[in-house]
């Protein structure tokens, strides 16, 4: 059971952290709307589910 979780896992879409109010902090390396890096945001397409997970799951760090 646990490989056909993983199977689904592969095959689902995680949507993007965007909440379209983009605006970057002062120093351009951030927004501060979704607290997404710049590389995280324009690489998001490209990334595999474990990397956005991976982000996803730092936002709420960052929040801190």
């Amino acid at each position: 059971k646990n490989f056909f979780i993983y199977l689904n896992d592969l095959k689902m879409k995680i949507e993007s952290p965007c909440r379209n109010k983009c605006q970057l902090n002062k120093d351009g390396s951030y927004c501060v709307s979704c607290l997404r890096l710049l590389s995280e945001i324009s690489g998001w397409k490209s990334f595999s589910n474990k990397r956005k997970k991976k982000i996803i799951n730092s936002l709420e760090l960052r929040k801190l």
